[in-house]
Parts: C-alpha cells; sequence; structure tokens
C-alpha cells in the first residue's frame, strides 16, 4: 500500500514538472519579425518645397530613425499610413535618404526613400536678342525678339500671352509669345506698325517683360526673375542686333519737272518729277504709278520712268492730240 502510494505520488510530481515546463516555454517566446513598411507618397520631383512631406505605411507601431541626407522631427510610427516632413533641404539631389522603422521587440526594418531633387531658385534671363536679320524693316515687317533663360521654362498662356515692351517712337509696341515652351528659348513677335520708328531696337527697361496674366516657370514650378539687362547693355536686342524701324510713311515734299520752260506739241515729252522725304523703292511688277495732269478735255498721265531707290522719281508725259493747258 505504501508503495503504491509512492508511485501515485511520483507521477503526480512528474505532471507537475511538466506543467511548468510548458509554462516556462510559453513565457520565452519571442517577437522576431520586422514591421512591413512601404512607399505610400514620393516626393515630387523637381520640387521647390524645401520641407517636402512623404508618406510610408508600416503594419505596426515602433520608433523612425532616419539615414543618409534626409531627417524629420518625426520620431514615432503608427500601424497604418504615416505622413513626415523633412527637415529644411538645401537645392541638390537626394538619392541617399532612408527610414528605418524598429517595432517594440527591436525588430528593425529600412526603406529607401525614392530620389527626388529640391529646387527653390527661379529662372533668370540670360540675353535678349532676335533671330531676324540685321536690316531695315517697314510697316507689316515682323520681328522675332528672343529670350534665353539660364534652364528650361514652362510657358502657360491660357489666362495671358506673356510680352515684351519695346521702344517703338511715339507708340511703344509689344513683342507676343509665340513659341518655346519647355525650353531655354523663348520667342516673341513684334509686327511693324505705321509711326513705329527707332535706330536700333531694343525693349523699353529692364522691366519691359511681362507674363500679362500668364506664367513662366522652371519644372519646379519657380517662376522666372523677369528682370532684364538695362537697355543698350551687354545681353539686350540692342547690344546683340542692329534692327531699324521705320514704320513712318515716306511723304511728297514737292513736284516739279525736268523739262525746261516753254511751249510743247503733240508728241513731245515731258518729265515730272516728284521729290520724297526719303529715299523710295518702286515696285512696279504689277502696276506703274502715274501722276494725272490736268491737260483739258481729257486729263492725261504721267507714267513712272525712272529714280528707284532715291529721293526723286520721274515720270514721262507726252502731249496728245487735244491737250491744252496754258
Amino acid at each position: 500500500m505504501k508503495n503504491g502510494l509512492f508511485i501515485f505520488l511520483i507521477f503526480c510530481f512528474s505532471l507537475l514538472i511538466i506543467s511548468c515546463s510548458d509554462d516556462e516555454e510559453s513565457t520565452t517566446d519571442t517577437d522576431s519579425t520586422a514591421p512591413v513598411i512601404a512607399e505610400v507618397t514620393v516626393v515630387a520631383t523637381p520640387t521647390n518645397d524645401s520641407t517636402p512631406d512623404y508618406t510610408f505605411s508600416s503594419d505596426e507601431a515602433g520608433t523612425i530613425t532616419y539615414g543618409g541626407s534626409c531627417s524629420s522631427s518625426t520620431t514615432s510610427a503608427i500601424s497604418g499610413n504615416n505622413t513626415i516632413t523633412l527637415v529644411s533641404l538645401s537645392d541638390d539631389t537626394y538619392s541617399d535618404c532612408t527610414i528605418t522603422v524598429t517595432d517594440n521587440a527591436s525588430n528593425g526594418v529600412t526603406l529607401n526613400i525614392s530620389s527626388f531633387v529640391v529646387d527653390t531658385t527661379a529662372p533668370t534671363v540670360s540675353s535678349v536678342s532676335s533671330s531676324t536679320d540685321n536690316d531695315s524693316y517697314k510697316i507689316n515687317g515682323n520681328i522675332t525678339v528672343t529670350v534665353t533663360f539660364n534652364e528650361n521654362v514652362i510657358v502657360d498662356n491660357s489666362s495671358g500671352n506673356p510680352r515684351i515692351q519695346l521702344e517703338t517712337g511715339t507708340n511703344d509696341r509689344y513683342a507676343n509669345y509665340v513659341s518655346g515652351n519647355s525650353t531655354s528659348i523663348l520667342s516673341f513677335l513684334y509686327t511693324v506698325q505705321s509711326g513705329d520708328n527707332t535706330t536700333d531696337l531694343d525693349y523699353k527697361t529692364t522691366g519691359s517683360l511681362s507674363t500679362n496674366s500668364g506664367t513662366i516657370r522652371d519644372n519646379a514650378s519657380n517662376n522666372v526673375t523677369l528682370t532684364l539687362a538695362s537697355p543698350g547693355a551687354s545681353n539686350s536686342i540692342g547690344a546683340n542686333k542692329s534692327i531699324v524701324i521705320d514704320g513712318i510713311l515716306p511723304t511728297v515734299d514737292n513736284v516739279s519737272s525736268s523739262t525746261s520752260d516753254g511751249r510743247y506739241f503733240t508728241g513731245d515729252n515731258i518729265t515730272i518729277t516728284v521729290g520724297f522725304n526719303e529715299t523710295v523703292y518702286v515696285d512696279n511688277s504689277s502696276g506703274n504709278p502715274r501722276i494725272q495732269l490736268e491737260t483739258g478735255s481729257s486729263d492725261q498721265y504721267a507714267s513712272y520712268a525712272s529714280g528707284n531707290s532715291t529721293r526723286v522719281l520721274s515720270f514721262l508725259y507726252t502731249v496728245q492730240s487735244g491737250d491744252n493747258s496754258s
């Protein structure tokens, strides 16, 4: 009987040891699984924001540490989406930034932040010139003014077209933007109007370039600095080109004749001369200029004969039968 009781006690004690061993094993289980993190919203590139936001997801909470050239004041992660603000960044390319999330069991995982560029510097005008040849231009002549920037620029003229005010005499005209979007050279078109006049075309002031309710920006959305070089100074139209604008119409100074005073009869020739205030050019390929004369019952014409590219044109009149004038 005593032996049986002893065996029973040994059996119970063995069960107790096994139970305690199971409890000990259950209390020593550890968390060896690192959080799972992924990018949600990357930093736009290029960006003109020196403190950009970045969003990533994590499947558990933990602490955040930063590596590379980026950092943030946010040091705790939650389970779900986390938006952090990177501290002030200078203009540069950022390709070495990392985020590490470490859970409460010291399991850490590192995420590489997608490369991005910070650009907070506004584009500037390098030079203003023209793709139009050096020459003298009359009414309806077209002049293309070119503005070169230090980087590619993007034009939005949906709300207003950029333009440059030119110095063209009594009425200062505008050259309006026509082409060059997404390049470093924008083209502006000016058409010579009646009355325009200058011996060396240039813009009016250093502030003549205007967006006119449109925008000119770089890829990072920085608005351009519109300031130009002083008119006539290096990098201005006047310094780069020699374009003359002559939109003033020639006027007649006098009408006379190179034929001697006297009486003229049928078949005789009389040369009429017309003097202008400047050199004129005749194109008679489609019709010959002429002057109507008072010659009695039938008024005859003196037709253009010579004098192209001079200030005096000659017209020839031949006396017809019946012509009469005192």
